[in-house]
């Protein structure tokens, strides 16, 4: 059973009000256009956002447990390749940026990998050098 403002309906009042809603006439372009303006500049309060957000998580969420095929990261990484940030994007991000502090975790965390990162291309013979980053040769180290 499914609940409406507190009360249980029984599956034979659901299947009446789907009849009565599917006999009902579509809303006219002009109720349409009321309606819009109506809403049109409504905010959501941050309650109703925070709710919207947890419904949405988990096992709730539309894609929880799919995987995308390699077809379609294809096409999103065809589309997203050559974009550009503007100026004025790139502005805006580096001033969101100012001020924020890593944790002493997150700070201990960012140093592992790093040292995992290094470790790994030393092992594999992909070491740059400082000489090699300032303009010499890896023939003169």
């Amino acid at each position: 059973m499914r609940k409406i403002g507190g009360r249980k309906l029984s599956d034979e009042t659901k299947r009446r009000m789907s009849e009565g809603q599917k006999l009902r006439a579509p809303a006219t372009e002009e109720t349409r256009l009321k309606l819009s303006l109506a809403n049109t500049g409504r905010k959501h309060t941050d309650v109703a956002k925070k709710n919207m957000s947890l419904a949405k998580q988990g096992e709730k969420h539309h894609l929880y447990g799919k995987h995308r095929s390699t077809e379609t990261k294809k096409k999103i990484s065809e589309t997203n390749m050559g974009y550009r940030h503007t100026e004025e994007d790139k502005k805006k991000m580096s001033l969101l940026k100012i001020g924020g502090k890593h944790t002493e975790e997150h700070k201990r965390k960012i140093g592992e990998a790093l040292k995992r990162r290094w470790s790994n291309l030393s092992q594999k013979g992909n070491l740059v050098t400082n000489n090699f980053i300032n303009g010499g040769s890896k023939e003169n180290e």
